[in-house]
């Protein structure tokens, strides 16, 4: 699998970036094989 994640900040709450680590790191833990490229 490949995907992209192009987060926004999550109103005060998670920057963009912490947000993005976040959906990636999900992702990869049920996929370990996934290609994951994340851009904040």
């Amino acid at each position: 699998m490949k995907g992209l994640i192009l987060p926004n900040p999550f109103k005060n709450m998670l920057s963009a970036e912490a947000a993005g680590l976040a959906i990636k790191e999900g992702i990869l833990y049920h996929d370990s094989d996934a290609k994951v490229e994340m851009i904040p």
